[in-house]
C-alpha cells in the first residue's frame, strides 16, 4: 500500500480536492454517500477520510455532472459502481490516470429503474451486455472519469508538497 492510500484527509481537504465546500462533503456524509473513517465524536474532534473516499467523492461528481445533484440515478449509480471504486482509488494511489478510453463507467438503467454498472476497458461480452441493454430499451449513460481524477489528481499532488 503506498504512503498516499493509507493518508486520512479532514473535510476541508477532501472538500479542496473535489472542489467543493466542506458542507456539500458534510451533506455526502449525512446521506450516507461518503463514509469517515473516522466520524467525529462531538464539538472539536474531526472526520478523517481516507483515499477511497476521494475516489468516491470524484465518482460523484462525474455522476452528478451527467445527472444533476438533486438525481435519484446519482446514488443508484453510485451503489451500483462500488465494486469499482477500489480500481478508481488506485489510480490516485498511483498518480497515473487511465486514459479516457480506458475510464468510462458505464450505467444501464432498465424499466424499473434497477441500474447496472461497469467500468473500464469494453471487450465483446461487455458490448454484448450493453447491445441487449439497448435492444430492451434500456438506457444506457457513459459517464467519463478520467477529466475528473486528472484534477484531482493534480490538486492531491499540490497538497502533499504544501504539508511536510
Amino acid at each position: 500500500m503506498s504512503a498516499r492510500a493509507g493518508r486520512q484527509f479532514e473535510t476541508r481537504e477532501i472538500a479542496g480536492l473535489l472542489g467543493v465546500t466542506p458542507r456539500r462533503i458534510e451533506g455526502w456524509v449525512e446521506q450516507k454517500l461518503l463514509v469517515p473513517r473516522v466520524s467525529a465524536a462531538g464539538v472539536g474532534s474531526r472526520r478523517r477520510f481516507l483515499l477511497e473516499s476521494v475516489a468516491r467523492g470524484a465518482v460523484l461528481l462525474a455522476l452528478q455532472s451527467v445527472f444533476g445533484e438533486r438525481s435519484e440515478y446519482v446514488r443508484l449509480g453510485l451503489e451500483a459502481l462500488i465494486p469499482f471504486i477500489p480500481e478508481v482509488e488506485a489510480q490516485l494511489a498511483r498518480g497515473e490516470i487511465l486514459p479516457p478510453e480506458r475510464n468510462v463507467m458505464i450505467l444501464m438503467v432498465d424499466e424499473g429503474r434497477q441500474v447496472r454498472a461497469g467500468y473500464g476497458d469494453w471487450g465483446a461480452e461487455d458490448a454484448a451486455v450493453v447491445g441487449r441493454a439497448l435492444a430492451n430499451n434500456d438506457d444506457v449513460v457513459l459517464v467519463p472519469l478520467s477529466g475528473w481524477l486528472a484534477v484531482v489528481l493534480e490538486r492531491l499532488e499540490d497538497l502533499e508538497r504544501a504539508r511536510p
